[in-house]
């Protein structure tokens, strides 16, 4: 058990925009939990609820103890032996004879050394174990799930863009984790789906909170300023629960370079062939879920091409 700051807590959560709703899910606990932390209700919790707290504040467990926490009470002390028997005497009239474990083939009463051995090994076992018990709830066991983000290698400066995000999880019960991705500076988020659980304005970056089995694609679709020029480069982590404490990052796409090709014609043929518009549908479907233009993408590969017309801002289809 540890002892946190319940106030240093709600400053972490609200600095960066969380909710309790969101800390609750990470820790798997009830908000009503989260609220009786932060109002020092419940000042002690247990050391992997708070190792769990922490990572879900992206801190060091040390930022959430209470500075004032006073050390645990010494061990009580051993209590006195009893006095040990007196001699018994065999007469009244005769001379005095002791009665000794030897004669009577008693076993031995232990000494009081012995006693005070006994309990001191018994104490240092009972610390092992404890030890033991909270180190192997610390270590990080192997997350198993992978993320692979795949990106455009291309875009157009003002106009939107998808990026995906293929979670492969264990299919046989759901895993939760917080995934995240960093946005580059001078690009802003349109939309995402599922929808983003929180968004932190520090690093500009947006969060999911949720659970996974199996396959899951998340998504969203990135706009850079219509000045922008250069490559941006994109990066991400997802975290679960047997590695609160660790972060497994994005494989997959990274960068993307601004220029004047269409996001869907891959290969910069200013065409969509069969290829480039049925890995589209793979990735996004034809209902438009991430504000993707899926009519514009349809009309190019019907028609015989595409030019970009920077002074409108859009794309023409060459009939």
């Amino acid at each position: 058990m540890v002892k946190i700051d319940g106030g240093r807590v709600r400053a972490l959560r609200e600095s960066k925009g969380l909710t309790q709703l969101y800390i609750a899910t990470s820790v798997d606990v009830t908000t009503d939990t989260v609220s009786r932390w932060e109002n020092k209700r419940y000042p002690t919790i247990k050391k992997e609820n708070a190792l769990k707290l922490a990572a879900s504040l992206e801190v060091d467990l040390g930022e959430l103890l209470d500075r004032d926490e006073a050390p645990e009470p010494d061990s009580p002390e051993t209590p006195p032996e009893p006095p040990e028997p007196a001699a018994t005497s065999m007469a009244d009239d005769g001379p005095e004879q002791v009665t000794t474990p030897a004669a009577t083939g008693a076993a031995p009463r232990p000494t009081r050394a012995i006693k005070t051995a006994l309990i001191i090994t018994a104490l240092l076992l009972s610390g092992a174990a404890l030890a033991l018990f909270f180190m192997g709830r610390g270590q990080n066991r192997p997350l198993e799930i992978s993320v692979r983000r795949i990106a455009p290698p291309h875009f157009v400066a003002g106009q939107p863009f998808p990026v995906f995000l293929k979670v492969d999880a264990p299919a046989d019960e759901p895993r939760s984790i917080i995934l995240k991705e960093a946005i580059p500076p001078g690009l802003h988020v349109v939309t995402a789906l599922p929808p983003i659980s929180g968004q932190d304005k520090k690093d500009n970056s947006i969060k999911w909170l949720t659970k996974v089995r199996g396959t899951t694609t998340f998504a969203y679709t990135l706009r850079s300023e219509l000045s922008y020029q250069g490559t941006l480069h994109l990066d991400g982590f997802v975290k679960g629960p047997d590695n609160a404490t660790a972060e497994i990052t994005v494989d997959g796409d990274r960068q993307s370079t601004s220029g004047v090709h269409h996001w869907a014609d891959s290969n910069r043929d200013n065409r969509i062939s069969d290829e480039e518009i049925l890995a589209v549908y793979d990735l996004a479907g034809s209902d438009q879920p991430i504000g993707i233009d899926m009519e514009l993408i349809e009309d190019i590969w019907l028609g015989d091409g595409y030019v970009w017309q920077a002074q409108q801002q859009r794309f023409a289809v060459r009939e």
